[in-house]
């Protein structure tokens, strides 16, 4: 009698394409709606590995992730660093209307009424209400002091603990979007969007910077 294998559905196969991405620190990127593939070999889903940006939404497809339909393990992938690459070429040709939706307030959550939508140069960010202290600022310090809450008070003297639980509570909820300005702010976010910018340029003979 033949055994049934086991096998694991397209959401579960997402989750966990999107804990590859965070694993591997590709934290801006999100997941798309998996394809099922089969070979004579093995059936995987094949999982889109998407760019994209708050308020505007998918800006393209960056590489794929391959999980074992069988097992959920994660067995290909397209590489990091092309990833990075195909990343930057999407931001340089739509930098333009990026630019133009982060400049629109997304809707606030209900759910978290001590969150709202605070706008800067770059655009709209969550913060704390009252303080102007953004999220990813908190959900940072948090992981710098192993969740010690009287250090992050230390660190950042005008706030209180209700309001640092409110911000770690709303990254709860939106952990890609607080994910995505956290890597949007780092160097490795800076740095492949400043590689593919020069090499573009470069490729066009010019040497004017980007304004990132």
């Amino acid at each position: 009698m033949a055994i049934a294998l086991k096998t694991i559905s397209a959401h579960v196969a997402q989750e966990r394409a999107q804990e590859f991405l965070r694993e591997n620190e590709l934290t801006r990127f999100s997941v798309g709606a998996p394809r099922r593939m089969v070979s004579a070999l093995r059936s995987v889903w094949s999982v889109p590995i998407e760019l994209r940006y708050p308020n505007y939404g998918s800006v393209g497809e960056v590489g794929v992730i391959a999980v074992d339909e069988e097992t959920g393990n994660v067995v290909a992938w397209t590489p990091r660093e092309e990833m990075l690459t195909n990343a930057g070429e999407l931001y340089s040709e739509q930098h333009e209307q990026i630019s133009k939706t982060r400049h629109v307030a997304p809707p606030e959550d209900p759910r978290h009424p001590l969150i709202y939508q605070r706008e800067g140069a770059a655009g709209y960010e969550p913060a704390i209400r009252g303080t102007g202290v953004r999220v990813r600022a908190i959900v940072q310090y948090n992981q710098l002091y192993d969740g010690n809450i009287e250090r992050i008070l230390e660190a950042v003297r005008h706030i209180s603990t209700e309001q640092v639980r409110a911000a770690l509570a709303y990254h709860a909820d939106h952990t890609d979007e607080i994910d995505f300005f956290i890597a949007e702010n780092g160097s490795d976010y800076l740095e492949y969007v400043m590689r593919e910018w020069e090499r573009r340029q470069s490729k066009a003979g010019t040497s004017t910077e980007p304004n990132a």
